[in-house]
Order: C-alpha cells, then sequence, then structure tokens
C-alpha cells in the first residue's frame, strides 16, 4: 500500500471517529440534531447562540423553530426583546398548522385570568379549550388558571366563568394526562381551593355543592399522584384537605388523610425537609402562644413542644432568597438565569416541552415560599417583644 492510500485511509478514520464523537455529543432530538443542539445551548445558557439555529431553521419553515424564536424575543431572553417581531414569527408558525403558536399568540394578546375581569374571563375559557380540542395539553394547564385561584396557601379563590367544577376536573385530567407530577400538584392544589372554598360556603363556590365529592376526589388522587412521584408538597396539600375531615368521603386515600391534622401534615412534611412546611407550622405555632400569653390559663411549655419548635424556625430559616429579592449588581444575564434556576426548579417550565411558550401557568414554588418565611420571621421578632423569647427557648420555660 502506498504512502498515498495509507495517508488517505487515516484521514478518513479521523473524519469518522469526529462525526461520531459529534453525533454523541449532540443530544438527539424528536425533530433533530439542530433542534437538539439548540436545546443544549439554551442548557447552558447560551441563548444567542441557540436562537441563531432556530433562526436558520425558520428560514426553512420549520414551525416549531419559528415558535421557539418567538419566544425568545417576546422574552427578551439573550436577545433584543422585539415584540412585533414576536407576533410576525408567531403568525408564520400558526400559519404552517403549529396549535402551540395559537396559544402564545393568546396568552400575549389577553389577561392572565387572575388578575382580569369576566369579559377577558371567559374569552380565555373559550379559547384555550377550543386550543385543547386542537391537541394542545399544556393549554389545559391555564385554563385550571382561569378557574381557580391557588398557590398551596390554604386560601384562593374561584374564577367566575359558567360551570367551574367540572370544566376544571376535565382540565385537570388533561393536562396530567402524561404524568407530570408538577401538573399533579398545580391541578391538585386548584381543586383544593374550590373544595375548600364550598365546605366554608363561600360566594365563589356556592354552585359546587353539588359536584363536591368529585371535587374532593379529584384533589385528593392528584396530590397522591405526585407524591407517588417523589413529591413532597403534596403532603402540603394533604395538611389543606385533612381540615375537611369526613366531607372528604370514604375510600382508603380519604381515610389516610384523616388520619392526620392539618398541623400533623405540615410536621411530616416538614421532617423530611420541606421548608415551606415548617415555616407553615411555626407560625401557627407562634399564634397559638401568642393566645396562651393573653389568656389567664397557665402558660406552661412543654420542653419536647419547644424543642419541635425550634425545628421548624431552624428549618424555615433556610429558605432562600429569590433572585428577584437578591442583590444583583454586576450579575451577568445568565448568572442571574442561574440562580432563578437554583431558586425554582418550576423556572424552565416555558421551555420544557418541544415547542416553547412565552409564560408557565401559575406553578408557584411549592418547596419554598419567602414571603411566607419573611412573615415567619417577623411573628418571631413580635413574640420576643411581648416577652416570650422562643427563638432561644430552653428548659426552663417549662416540664418535660
Amino acid at each position: 500500500m502506498s504512502d498515498a492510500i495509507r495517508l488517505a485511509v487515516a484521514t478518513l478514520a479521523v473524519v469518522c471517529v469526529a462525526a461520531l464523537l459529534f453525533v454523541a455529543l449532540v443530544p438527539s432530538h424528536p425533530l433533530g440534531a439542530e433542534h437538539g443542539r439548540a436545546r443544549a445551548l439554551l442548557a447552558n445558557n447560551e441563548i444567542a447562540d441557540a436562537a441563531e439555529i432556530y433562526a436558520r431553521l425558520g428560514e426553512r419553515d420549520d414551525a416549531v423553530a419559528l415558535n421557539n424564536l418567538a419566544v425568545l424575543k417576546y422574552r427578551g431572553i439573550g436577545v433584543d426583546k422585539d415584540g412585533a417581531e414576536a407576533a410576525r414569527l408567531f403568525g408564520r408558525a400558526a400559519r404552517l398548522g403549529l396549535v402551540r403558536a395559537r396559544l402564545n399568540i393568546l396568552l400575549a394578546t389577553t389577561y392572565a385570568c387572575r388578575n382580569s375581569g369576566r369579559d377577558n374571563n371567559r374569552r380565555r375559557v373559550g379559547e384555550l379549550e377550543a386550543l385543547i380540542a386542537a391537541g394542545d395539553g399544556l393549554a389545559a394547564s391555564y385554563l385550571a388558571d382561569c378557574l381557580a385561584k391557588a398557590d398551596g396557601q390554604t386560601s384562593g379563590r374561584v374564577i367566575e366563568v359558567d360551570n367551574p367544577g367540572e370544566r376544571l376536573i376535565e382540565a385537570a385530567r388533561i393536562a396530567t394526562a402524561g404524568g407530570d407530577p408538577d401538573e399533579h400538584l398545580h391541578a391538585g392544589f386548584k381543586l383544593a381551593t374550590m373544595v375548600t372554598r364550598a365546605a366554608a360556603g363561600e360566594v365563589d363556590a356556592s354552585g359546587l355543592r353539588d359536584i363536591f365529592p368529585k371535587l374532593a376526589e379529584a384533589a385528593m388522587q392528584h396530590f397522591a399522584a405526585a407524591e407517588a412521584a417523589g413529591e413532597i408538597s403534596a403532603l402540603l396539600g394533604y395538611s389543606q384537605l385533612s381540615r375537611l375531615g369526613d366531607s372528604l368521603g370514604g375510600g382508603a386515600l380519604a381515610a389516610r388523610i384523616r388520619e392526620r391534622s392539618e398541623d400533623g401534615w405540615l410536621e411530616v412534611a416538614a421532617d423530611r425537609g420541606h421548608t415551606r412546611s415548617a415555616c407553615r407550622r411555626a407560625s401557627r405555632i407562634i399564634r397559638n402562644w401568642r393566645k396562651l400569653m393573653k389568656s389567664t390559663e397557665p402558660k406552661i411549655l412543654r420542653n419536647a413542644e419547644v424543642a419541635r419548635f425550634q425545628e421548624f424556625t431552624a428549618l424555615c430559616r433556610k429558605t432562600p432568597i429569590p433572585p428577584g429579592y437578591a442583590h444583583n449588581a454586576g450579575r451577568s444575564p445568565a448568572d442571574r438565569l442561574a440562580a432563578e434556576r437554583a431558586y425554582n426548579r418550576r423556572f424552565d417550565r416555558w421551555m420544557k416541552e418541544d415547542a416553547f411558550v412565552i409564560t408557565t401557568p401559575d406553578y408557584p414554588n411549592f418547596e419554598h415560599d419567602y414571603m411566607e418565611a419573611v412573615e415567619t420571621r417577623g411573628q418571631l421578632t413580635l413574640l420576643a417583644r411581648e416577652g416570650l423569647e422562643l427563638a432561644r427557648a430552653s428548659a426552663p420555660l417549662g416540664g418535660k
């Protein structure tokens, strides 16, 4: 074999190895290697480079790429914010038949239901249901947001539209069809809001009494599915439902939820490291102790009670500070984006699927609630001023 032939064979081998390495390093993607490269760049905060890939694909009438580039321009992430160009790109993607682009147009041209009036809400509900029928299951999550307001608190409200209960049960079924635990939590807290407000006889839930058992069962099942997937936040949902007692109906799941009180479920969640539950439990203890201090009953605090309280407050103090409250001077956009991702793992929900959305549904940070932690710390300060320093409580406070 001549030297020239050997050189040619060696060169070919190097090229083949390089090609194999390239294929191995670029994540596989159902829409092709270029979409995979773009997603990898986004995950590494190299957003401008990902946008260039989407722009090239868009020139070939790739509807998903057009939609995703439009989302980046609409949000102003890694590229210059340009609402007019985003609208043009969404329009092109929609004309190419992408239902997700139609969803984005709706989200961009109507107000979120949580802070708008009846006419806007009814328009949104109707158009979201049309998009669900056209095949976009994520639209069901936004529909849930148009039926009930809930953020993991024990209160919320039912938004004024026709037949919200049955609609929410169906929206939750569609949104959770893929088994996403975040969607199960989202649906569970929305349904729990309806259930608890109906049980309390609230005016906005007065029409839900007839389907109360169906709402309760749906809420319990969604929380159970989230718990089975490892979501500790589902226990926060159980704590909310446990207040309903026998109203939850029969069945093993209802019986299990009733086994513990609201405080009992908060303690179980806190023992598993759930900071939001720890803050809420500590806050409830403070309120109870303040009532005790103002009563004529003997003010005896057991050491075991104080020790548990200190555990809850110690965990509550570990609640991370959201990037929006932190000092961001001198931090690059990529660093701030990384901080958002570290604080709330649902931050990137807008780009979780192949075709992006301009904003996520109302997924609160179920694990952490900075404002709830701040409120708990404020209650501790107030309690100390009133003469009982529980943050440093010890044996002299009471019995065994």
